[in-house]
């Protein structure tokens, strides 16, 4: 591999725009849904979810749809400018306006426990969230 850190620029969210119908649930009937643009950080997102399998426990499926993997870098603080890139310091995960985080697959009894937990493990996240529902 030639290059080891991406570079993290403008077009990066338009590689985004081209995910298939990202705003619509495929696999389940309840799910968290971004409504601002922005870096998610990978600590806060696996907090999250650690929260919602906390609390939905064998209610329902809980599926994952975002994945972070653009590294972002820093160097150190005493260190002098130039001498490259610094090393990856954290990995964050682009969201877009209407981008669905997780899906939660559960019946219709327990939807509304559900739909309880997704409100209170999104208060982790530091951008602004909806739930979104469909009945089949």
């Amino acid at each position: 591999m030639k290059y080891t850190n991406k570079f993290k620029n403008k077009t990066h969210f338009i590689k985004i725009k081209n995910k298939i119908n990202s705003s619509k649930l495929h696999f389940g009937n309840i799910g968290l849904i971004s409504l601002n643009s922005s870096y998610l950080n990978s600590k806060e997102f696996d907090s999250c979810k650690n929260k919602i399998l906390k609390l939905i426990k064998s209610k329902g499926k809980l599926i994952i749809k975002v994945n972070p993997f653009l590294g972002v870098t820093s160097k150190p603080i005493a260190i002098r400018m130039g001498k490259g890139k610094g090393m990856i310091d954290k990995w964050v995960i682009p969201t877009k306006k209407g981008t669905i985080l997780f899906e939660v697959v559960c019946s219709k009894e327990h939807l509304v426990h559900i739909k309880n937990s997704l409100e209170i493990a999104s208060n982790n996240l530091s951008i602004s969230t909806k739930i979104i529902t469909e009945y089949y």
